[in-house]
């Protein structure tokens, strides 16, 4: 630092914002911490570049405590910062905090994003909660937001893991009315819901049209519903 320039709250913000780049978690906070003893005023930037170093850096409680202190000092919280720390619920299963966190969003009139609708449906997918993953998709249809391919993905590896095929076959249905091409990701997670449903007849119309459709299908999903068909023609013991 040069004695004569006194930093300041856009020098310390681009400082901690090259932190964040640089993965540099615990220097971010000692220059925050430098920066509120020198009364150098703290803006909105200077948050959002902190919370997310705090969150990539494994540091969640930290950036909660953040955001609540970003928030009792009312300053504007962005859609991306809500969906940094979205996000960061993901790998921990915190479903409380997640559905604290968009609750939030919505109730501070910030724009609720497709990205932060995926975070969420990905932490429901996470602890296996299909009928709440579903509920989110349908309200970003009524709110006219745009589904993407990590949704539809995430939503159907949800429905697969708790063996709803109609789910499945709807949303399903809907991205291919909507025109989002299909992944192997997707035929898998569909066929396999379908197979987990005792629905064997339609996991195969699933992947046949998947592969007219020009999708590649993997070889563990043929195997999984081949295995399937196999188990399910297998008669089971007489006794007489």
């Amino acid at each position: 630092k040069d004695a004569s320039v006194e930093p300041n709250t856009i020098t310390y913000s681009a400082l901690i914002s090259a932190c964040e780049r640089g993965k540099q978690t615990n220097r971010a906070l000692e220059l925050f911490e430098e920066m509120t003893a020198a009364n150098v005023e703290v803006d909105a930037i200077c948050y959002s570049a902190l919370i997310s170093t705090c969150e990539k850096g494994g540091l969640q409680e930290k950036a909660f405590e953040l955001l609540d202190e970003m928030q009792r000092n009312d300053f504007e919280v962005s859609s991306l910062t809500y969906t940094s720390l979205l996000s960061s619920c993901i790998d921990t299963g915190n479903v409380d905090k997640a559905v604290e966190l968009f609750l939030s969003m919505q109730m501070s009139g910030c724009e609720v994003t497709t990205p932060a609708c995926n975070s969420l449906i990905a932490v429901f997918n996470r602890a296996g909660m299909c009928l709440q993953a579903l509920h989110v998709f349908e309200e970003m249809q009524k709110a006219n937001i745009e589904p993407d391919l990590t949704t539809y993905n995430q939503i159907l590896s949800c429905c697969q893991k708790c063996g709803h095929w109609r789910g499945a076959l709807d949303v399903w249905g809907k991205m291919q009315y909507a025109g989002v091409q299909p992944t192997s990701a997707t035929c898998s997670a569909c066929v396999g819901a379908c197979i987990r449903g005792g629905q064997l007849a339609k996991a195969q119309e699933v992947l046949q049209r998947m592969r007219q459709s020009g999708v590649q299908v993997d070889m563990e999903t043929m195997q999984s519903l081949a295995i399937a068909q196999a188990n399910a023609a297998v008669p089971g013991p007489t006794f007489g």
